[in-house]
């Protein structure tokens, strides 16, 4: 007899961390850059800039000043937004499709499966269908959980008809997907 089988997880959706890296990076940048500018400064000079050495207003500065609190009311904000930019999820990235029609044997034993598409995917597949048809002389496709926007290059010299063909078929191939939730077609002859 075989092992019980479990359910798969749900495809989770990561959190994008694109902006607390930027923040952290931005920040590394600026005070890196600032420390160069010191240096540089020290050597040139004979002296730290705007009275930042050990004997100027940032070698004084203690906790109980009003320039202290401020510095870290800034460092707790900074920390702030950046635990905020860490923990906020990303857009969606994939789109659900029906899998009534997935064989039995392909389901876990609880028959939960989750089957997605990813909207680079979706493009890419969008583009190459589109690009297959007659009239058709590049195709550029963008799309998310709500639109698909399809661009199409063309030659012809009535596009109207190559655009109602190319829609109707697009429409046929998205709909046999079965995308939850369905998303729009717009198609513009570019």
């Amino acid at each position: 007899m075989s092992a019980p089988r479990h359910a798969a997880p749900g495809l989770l959706q990561r959190p994008n961390r694109a902006v607390a890296v930027a923040l952290v990076g931005l920040s590394a940048v600026l005070v890196g850059g600032f420390a160069v500018y010191m240096a540089i400064e020290r050597i040139r000079v004979g002296e730290y800039p705007l009275g930042t050495g050990p004997d100027g207003w940032l070698g004084g500065l203690t906790w109980n000043t009003a320039a202290g609190w401020g510095l870290a009311a800034g460092l707790i904000c900074l920390g702030v937004a950046l635990l905020v930019a860490a923990w906020k999820p990303g857009r969606r990235n994939a789109l659900v499709v029906n899998h009534e029609r997935v064989p039995a044997a392909g389901r876990t034993a609880a028959g939960s499966r989750e089957l997605v598409i990813g909207n680079e995917d979706l493009e890419r597949w969008l583009r190459r269908v589109a690009e297959n048809l007659d009239g058709v002389s590049r195709a550029t496709v963008r799309a998310s959980a709500r639109r698909i926007n399809v661009v199409i290059t063309t030659s012809v010299s009535d596009p109207e008809v190559v655009r109602g063909a190319i829609e109707s078929h697009l429409r046929q191939r998205v709909d046999g997907l079965e995308l939850k939730p369905n998303p729009s077609l717009r198609i513009r002859i570019g």
